[in-house]
């Protein structure tokens, strides 16, 4: 059964129930996660507040009111429900994890912190508390006391899937990418379906320099997700880098085709065409990348030195001229105009 077959049968079903007794406050909360969870939040939070009308002390009608705004971007309004959760039951553990996290997401480090830091108190022997207290360390820049909880929820449970990526993830941003790596490969040995443990491992190897191990952990991430459009745009770019320039122009075609609004890849490909002689299709991609992103100073810099290399001097020196108008400091943009220009002179007499 298609799953939009399936909503709408979940739907109707407490729709019923709710119909046959309006004060039903268990279905009533089932019918607003089911909206919440396929993204209609009116609906969800307009059923959710009808439970806590008949029943103002309902804490996991509170929580999972919280959860809809939260799942709508509506912070403000999560945090007030969240913390509504924790006035009614002050143990709520999903709640205390989720105030955290919101107030992360509103850039309040100090009470997110503080939060977790109750919570590991409270519950030594959670790996979960653990890797949420060292995601919230890292997001404000504590990335050695992060991979501190990291480590402590693996001394928990050694095969906690995430506290291996978010270790992983802090090695690397620490720029210690051998112990990324490391992480990344047992990561892999617990769940080898997902392409985000690749697709980082391979992030991980390119720091190190090994491109071609790079190169086939992209493979496996976008054949665990055949559109993943980061993992198409990363490998084609490493393909570039090697020459590889038939291999390169499919990845990067896969990437401007399921996501058109990529201005970094229509660039590289306009790029990697212009290296093939493909002088048109090249001229249309970066005209493509600076018309998505007229900011785009390297795109318009990549478009003049092809009219450069025309001896179309005057549009050269027009895309010079607009990459230095972006980035003033631009040494190679700035360089090749003083030679087009030079170059140009005789055409201006």
């Amino acid at each position: 059964m298609p799953a939009e077959d399936t909503f709408e049968s979940e739907i109707l079903k407490y729709k019923k129930l709710v119909e046959s007794n309006p004060s039903d406050q268990e279905s009533r909360m089932m019918l607003g996660m089911a909206y919440g969870a396929h993204g209609q939040f009116d609906e969800a939070i307009k059923e959710l507040n009808a439970v806590i009308k008949l029943k103002p002390e309902h804490a996991e009608a509170h929580f999972d009111l919280g959860l809809v705004y939260h799942m709508a971007d509506m912070i403000e309004d999560a945090v007030r429900e969240y913390r509504e959760t924790l006035r009614l039951a002050p143990d709520h553990m999903d709640a205390q994890l989720n105030l955290a996290n919101a107030y992360l997401e509103q850039g309040d480090a100090d009470d997110a912190l503080g939060i977790f830091k109750e919570l590991t108190l409270k519950n030594p022997k959670s790996s979960e508390v653990y890797v949420s207290f060292g995601i919230a360390l890292a997001s404000a820049g504590y990335l050695d006391d992060a991979i501190e909880e990291f480590k402590k929820a693996l001394g928990i449970n050694d095969r906690s899937f995430d506290a291996h990526m978010f270790l992983a993830g802090a090695y690397l941003d620490k720029g210690e990418a051998d112990d990324s790596i490391k992480e990344y490969r047992i990561a892999a040995t617990i769940d080898p379906t997902d392409p985000n443990v690749f697709y980082n491992w391979a992030i991980a190897l390119t720091e190190k320099g090994l491109t071609r191990d790079a190169i086939d952990k992209y493979r496996i991430a976008i054949s665990l997700n055949p559109n993943f459009i980061e993992a198409h745009y990363n490998l084609g770019s490493l393909l570039a880098g090697l020459n590889m320039t038939d291999e390169a122009i499919i990845e990067l075609k896969e990437t401007t085709k399921a996501d058109p609004d990529f201005p970094d890849a229509h660039n590289k490909l306009g790029v990697v065409y212009a290296a093939k002689g493909f002088t048109k299709a090249a001229i249309n991609e970066l005209e493509e990348a600076v018309k998505l992103d007229p900011g785009f100073a390297v795109a318009y810099f990549n478009l003049g030195m092809i009219y450069y290399g025309m001896e179309q001097y005057n549009d050269a020196i027009k895309q010079f001229e607009a990459a230095l108008k972006i980035d003033p400091d631009y040494f190679e943009a700035r360089n090749i105009l003083m030679i087009a220009n030079a170059k140009n002179q005789p055409l201006n007499k």
